[in-house]
Formats: C-alpha cells, sequence, structure tokens
C-alpha cells in the first residue's frame, strides 16, 4: 500500500479586526493499492476522527456505495487504511459516507 499525505487550509473572508469567517486545516492522506484506494480526511483540531471520503478507481473519484464497501477488496484497503491512521491517535473515530 502507498500512502501520500498532504496539508490543506481552507478559510473564509478576512474582515477588518483579521478574523475569518470559517477557518480550516488538516491533512488530506491518499491510500492506494495498484489501481485502487481511498481518500480520508482528518482535520487538525480533531485527531481522532479520520472521514473516508471516496473510492478511487484509476484517476476516478467516487462517493462509497454499499457495494464498494462489502467487496473483499475495499475491505482489505479499508482495514489496512485504518490500521495505518489509528497510531495517529490512541482511539481514531471513523466516519464513512455511502450512498
Amino acid at each position: 500500500m502507498v500512502v501520500h499525505s498532504e496539508r490543506f487550509e481552507d478559510a473564509g473572508e478576512q474582515d477588518e479586526q483579521g478574523l475569518y469567517d470559517y477557518s480550516y486545516c488538516g491533512t488530506l492522506f491518499t491510500f492506494r493499492d495498484a489501481q485502487s484506494g481511498f481518500l480520508v480526511r482528518q482535520y487538525a483540531d480533531e485527531p481522532s476522527e479520520a472521514h473516508f471520503l471516496s473510492e478511487l478507481t484509476g484517476n476516478h473519484r467516487t462517493m462509497f456505495s454499499f457495494h464498494t464497501m462489502m467487496s473483499y477488496f475495499a475491505r482489505l484497503l479499508f482495514t489496512s487504511s485504518r490500521a495505518w491512521a489509528r497510531p495517529m491517535s490512541a482511539r481514531l473515530q471513523v466516519t464513512v459516507t455511502c450512498l
């Protein structure tokens, strides 16, 4: 499995006092095995949570479907991805969004 991580920051408009409407930062992880994988997001202020956002097939991203999560390969890759993410926190809450 190949793991790629990339930090991200997203902020709204800055007001006259220098404050932002919103501000998020964290890390996007890509877990890949051959042509398949997962995209995972973790916010810096929520280190015990990981959000599995989508499935990666070749160069395509798709939302998780029940069929995807039930397939053998997806379960194996999901388990490996979660095991890799677990050391980031003693307790990791995982969120999966399915269609």
